[in-house]
């Protein structure tokens, strides 16, 4: 059986906290519902995004990311900025941005490796680390001003999870399927 599927990490309860506070105080001006909201249990850090794949193709994939993140260590995730993206003039989301991070990228390149490994597929994006709090309605740009506003959220991260995606009208509701897990001493 096929499910919609993608690698990422959870967030800590102070991290949605603090994230859903920073959405909810962009909502107020949100006086045209112009963005479709994120409900805050939906919060997470996308690595590789999959597409459809198999239950099979899932336990391999599994098998192979443990094997590499075993030697991982747990690592603090800092989310610095809340904005629109892209920037300009037809902004498609409302991203809590993430702070460059070393961890991070090595941890992408290796979910990666891992998603290669079994031959799946993964979408061809330059990684830029966020977590959606909304998504523009419109393909016009909204009237709702919302310009780059610092935030200081961090949440720290010591497994990966494999997430089904099940869309229905209210949106996408997210279901962690595997988790892969490390305490290792070094990379």
């Amino acid at each position: 059986m096929k499910f919609r599927a993608f690698v990422g990490l959870s967030l800590d309860e102070s991290c949605v906290t603090k994230l859903a506070r920073a959405a909810g105080s962009l909502q107020q001006f949100d006086k045209k519902a112009e963005v479709r909201w994120v409900d805050p249990e939906n919060y997470h850090l996308t690595l590789a995004f999959l597409g459809d794949i198999l239950d099979s193709d899932a336990d391999r994939l599994m098998t192979a990311l443990q094997a590499e993140v075993a030697a991982q260590k747990p690592f603090v995730v800092e989310l610095s900025q809340v904005g629109y993206f892209p920037l300009g003039d037809r902004p498609r989301m409302v991203l809590a941005f993430c702070a460059g991070s070393d961890a991070l990228s090595h941890l992408h390149r290796a979910v990666l490796r891992a998603v290669r490994r079994v031959g799946l597929r993964v979408e061809k994006h330059r990684f830029m680390p966020h977590v959606t709090l909304g998504r523009v309605r419109s393909r016009r740009t909204p009237w709702l001003d919302i310009s780059p506003q610092p935030l200081c959220a961090s949440t720290e991260v010591g497994e990966l999870h494999l997430f089904r995606s099940d869309l229905d009208p209210k949106g996408a509701r997210y279901r962690v399927v595997h988790t892969a897990g490390w305490s290792g001493d070094s990379w």
